[in-house]
């Protein structure tokens, strides 16, 4: 099993692990599922509730069998922690629910605190940290945490140390938090540039507006995109429009194999 399988795999353990018993409709394995269905994923992920609740229960049986013989644990309350984000979120793509939202819950883990040394992967896609924590270079932390300037954002592999305080940024060159450059100055990557300016030309600058000429497709003021035909930003089209690519569709939207916009699709649906 990969990385990517075995965090799936957790999600839908975690989905299921406090329900062995009848179904109720206090059972997170059936309110999950429930929800998953709601949102008619698309293609649909289980013909029935029951057909989806009765895999979360076999991928449950498995998380606690796999940590046999380990220190780590398989952890019963992430089951309703999982089922009542999915019922928060609704039918909202990942896009819309991500923003603000920090939510780390190990279905299985170990119980290494902030700052201790740490193994990634004891298990595929798990750590030996506490439930809401990280293995990130070796140091268990706290993905949820707002750092302070001049703190490390990023380790030598480009990975998270954790968010920012409000009104910092995390500068992609120095791997630390720092004050966001102002329209005008100058920027090393478009990560230093305050909200809502870009880095063009090494320089943080306003976005171009609509009917302005522009560099490339993210350009454009919000609501706008830089068409590639003739280089100029034109207002982003709304779901069921004709479109170039997904940068042309209106926030929530994607370019599909039809040109058209369509909606994103719910956050539940990729296991999240």
């Amino acid at each position: 099993m990969d990385t990517a399988s075995g965090r799936r795999g957790g999600l839908w353990a975690g989905a299921v692990a406090a329900v062995l018993g009848a179904c109720s409709s206090n059972d997170p394995a059936v309110r999950y599922c429930a929800q998953l269905l709601a949102c008619a994923c698309q293609p649909a992920p289980y013909s029935s509730a029951e057909v989806c609740a009765a895999e979360l229960r076999g991928a449950a049986a498995q998380g606690r069998a796999s940590v046999a013989g380990t220190d780590l644990v398989f952890d019963e309350g992430c089951a309703a922690e999982a089922a009542g984000l999915a019922e928060q979120h609704g039918c909202r793509p990942a896009a819309a629910v991500s923003e603000g939202q920090c939510r780390v819950c190990a279905e299985i883990h170990g119980d290494r605190q902030v700052g201790d040394n740490c193994a990634e992967d004891v298990l595929p896609g798990y750590s030996d940290c506490d439930r809401h924590l990280e293995c990130v270079a070796g140091t268990c932390v706290d993905p949820c945490a707002r750092l302070g300037e001049g703190q490390g954002c990023l380790d030598m592999s480009g990975n998270s140390l954790g968010a920012c305080a409000a009104g910092l940024t995390c500068g992609f060159t120095t791997r630390r938090f720092t004050a966001p450059v102002d329209e005008g100055e100058a920027c090393p990557t478009y990560t230093e540039c305050a909200a809502e300016l870009l880095c063009v030309n090494g320089t943080c600058t306003a976005p171009a507006a609509v009917g302005e000429g522009c560099l490339d497709k993210f350009a454009c003021a919000a609501g706008a995109y830089c068409d590639p035909r003739d280089g100029m930003c034109r207002p982003r089209a709304e779901l069921g429009e004709p479109c170039v690519d997904s940068a042309n569709c209106a926030s929530g939207g994607y370019c599909d194999h039809a040109n058209v916009c369509a909606a994103l699709p719910a956050a539940v649906c990729a296991g999240t």
